[in-house]
């Protein structure tokens, strides 16, 4: 009977593995680096936005740096940095965020109530969706969706910032592939 068990927890193991890598495969085709740029209008006058994407796996999943660098008409320019990991997907297919990295490399704990994102991803055919949401001062709600569609050497990025169900900023880029693994979408 002790052999029965174990060989039903060894075939249980082994279907829960094979289950989350056939998930984790999905994630394989957007790992790499990829670029653009953006040009549009805002009420203070024209904006322009570098874009640069790192896709990578991780150990539990895998892991997202985005950086952008704003050009405003007066010649300001700012520089952000965010780093998000995911982990494992449910089995649903959502992958839940693990962490995040400030700006000086400490760990940042996630809890939207407290004005930190609560992220989630999920792959739905050729597009990585990424949804951040967090409670706003007010007691309201902000989310931003991130679809990152594959097409023939780069992806296209749809962004769509809303605050209680209000649209307040969308932008469509065609980015690059720098350095990636595979697209032959």
């Amino acid at each position: 009977m002790k052999i029965v068990k174990m060989i039903l927890a060894g075939a249980l193991l082994l279907v829960s593995a094979s289950i989350a890598d056939a998930q984790d495969a999905r994630i394989a085709p957007f790992l790499g680096t990829y670029v653009g740029e953006v040009v549009f209008a805002t009420d203070q006058g024209l904006e322009k936005r570098e874009l640069d994407v790192r896709i990578q796996p991780e150990a539990d999943g895998f892991s997202i740096q985005w950086s952008t660098v704003r050009q405003k008409i007066g010649g300001k320019v700012k520089k952000s940095t965010h780093f998000v990991a995911f982990g494992n997907p449910d089995r649903n297919g959502v992958f839940l965020s693990q962490g995040s990295i400030e700006r000086f490399g400490e760990k940042i704990a996630i809890d939207p109530l407290k004005g930190r994102s609560q992220l989630w991803a999920q792959v739905r055919g050729k597009t990585l969706i990424i949804n951040a949401m967090v409670q706003t001062d007010r007691g309201g709600l902000e989310k931003q969706v991130y679809e990152r569609k594959l097409v023939p050497g780069g992806l296209e990025l749809n962004f769509l910032r809303t605050r209680d169900g209000q649209a307040l900023k969308s932008l469509h880029v065609k980015m690059k592939t720098k350095n990636q693994r595979q697209n032959l979408q």
